[in-house]
């Protein structure tokens, strides 16, 4: 069986957020890499508590190497993962001259590290351009946390839904209309002929139970009452 082991590691303890001022991060409620590097906090500002607040969003201005266990529910609460790859960060595009590229904001690298896609920021304002359309003039190999890919089933389904409900809201599709209001007519339909069939056994049931009473009553037998000539039925 195999035992987790503590690991040593640079944890900071009081931090300044832009948005919400000074904050303190709370112990041992951070994300933690094989390599012990957080990536995430939770911070206790004056008025709230902020859960996973990125590394990068963070000034750090107390921190202090401690040990402890990885928190395996933090970890699991960020969709993200630490990538290590080469990374442009000076380009030079055929059409609008060079650029630079903002600091983690491309693609996510494929298996072998290659990037697809970079938003760099070029003298009229930035561009998201195809790695394949630019020269890359400086790079360098660095890590950051990289967003997890969807995988295609979800990412159909999402653009699915979502154009759909455009399309209803924007009034841009007669026929998305008529199948969402078929949709629901035929979902109410079925849950009403539901609740009248349940209606309709429960009412049977009752009814049945009363009968059966009714029957059990008239069918008791006559027995005469001690000292007396009358009869009474239980």
């Amino acid at each position: 069986m195999e035992h987790k082991k503590k690991k040593k590691h640079d944890c900071a303890s009081k931090v300044k957020s832009e948005e919400h001022g000074i904050g303190y991060c709370i112990p041992e409620q951070h994300t933690m890499l094989e390599d012990g590097t957080v990536t995430h906090y939770d911070v206790e500002f004056d008025e709230y508590v902020v859960e996973n607040v990125p590394v990068s969003e963070l000034e750090i201005i107390e921190e202090s190497m401690h040990e402890h266990y990885d928190n395996d529910e933090k970890n699991a609460q960020i969709d993200e993962f630490y990538s290590e790859h080469m990374c442009a960060k000076h380009v030079l595009h055929p059409e609008f001259g060079e650029g630079y590229v903002l600091e983690g904001q491309h693609d996510t690298p494929d298996a072998d590290g290659n990037i697809a896609w970079y938003n760099v920021e070029f003298d009229h304002g930035i561009e998201t351009i195809q790695t394949e359309d630019v020269k890359i003039m400086h790079e360098s190999h660095h890590g950051h946390m990289m967003k997890k890919k969807k995988k295609m089933k979800e990412e159909v389904t999402e653009n699915f839904v979502e154009n759909f409900v455009d399309n209803i809201i924007n009034d841009k599709s007669t026929a998305a209309k008529e199948s969402f209001m078929s949709a629901i007519s035929q979902k109410i339909n079925s849950s009403l002929a539901d609740k009248k069939i349940e209606m309709a056994q429960s009412t049977f049931a009752t009814e049945m139970m009363h009968k059966k009473k009714k029957e059990m009553k008239e069918a008791s037998p006559m027995i005469k009452k001690a000292g007396s000539g009358q009869t009474s039925a239980y």
